[in-house]
Order: C-alpha cells, then structure tokens, then sequence
C-alpha cells in the first residue's frame, strides 16, 4: 500500500513539473530594425513647435546649435544644415536621428499601416 502512494505521489508530482515546464506561446518579436531604433534613444524631435533633443532616453530643450556626426548642423529654430550644403526646415513630428537623417514619425507610421506592416 506504501508502494502505491509513493508511486501516486511521484507521479502526481512529476506531471506538476511537466506542466510548469510547458513551452508559453512565442510572443512577436519586433523585427531587427525595430530594436535596433529602440536601442537608439538619442535624437532630436521637433515637436509644438520647439526642438528637443533626446540623450539616454532624457529629453532637454535645444538652446544653441549641435553638430552631428555627419558634419550636418541643427539649430534651436528647427533648420537643418547639411554638410552639402542642402538645409531642410523641420515640421511637426520630424525627428534627427545623430547620422542626420530626417524622418517624420506619424507619416512612417501611416506609411506602415498602409502596407499592412503594423495595425493602428
């Protein structure tokens, strides 16, 4: 009788183990771009009219000119200057990342709803 309630017992066990060992469904992972612009959290945005700038996730008002990487130049008024000389003016929801490139984001997000890459 010992026998089988340790048996019972081992099993009834065994089976608790098995089941908190189950696999959990795979979340969507974000694809590799996606991390990667995660990761990047310095950048500068143009938002209500002013210009931030995004430092490890802090965010501070610009007050005088910053020089990227690429030699590009941004100034507090939202005027980007480019080392080729080109100049772009920034608009609402336009961002910079530290290579000088210029996006905006509510219209990329727009763009990937369109294409079905993201739902709203």
């Amino acid at each position: 009788m010992k026998k089988i309630v340790v048996a019972v017992a081992a099993v009834v066990a065994f089976s608790f183990s098995a089941v908190a060992q189950e696999a959990k469904p795979a979340q969507q992972q974000p694809s590799a771009q996606h991390q990667d612009h995660k990761e990047k959290k310095d950048e500068i945005l143009y938002r209500e009219g002013k210009l931030v700038q995004r430092v490890n996730g802090v965010e501070t008002a610009v007050e005088k000119d910053i020089t990227l990487k690429n030699g590009a130049i941004v100034q507090p008024n939202g005027t980007v200057k480019h080392a080729d000389g080109t100049t772009v003016a920034l608009k609402e929801g336009d961002v910079v990342n530290l290579d000088g490139k210029v996006w905006n984001k509510k219209e990329a997000k727009e763009q990937k709803v369109m294409k079905g890459e993201i739902s709203k």
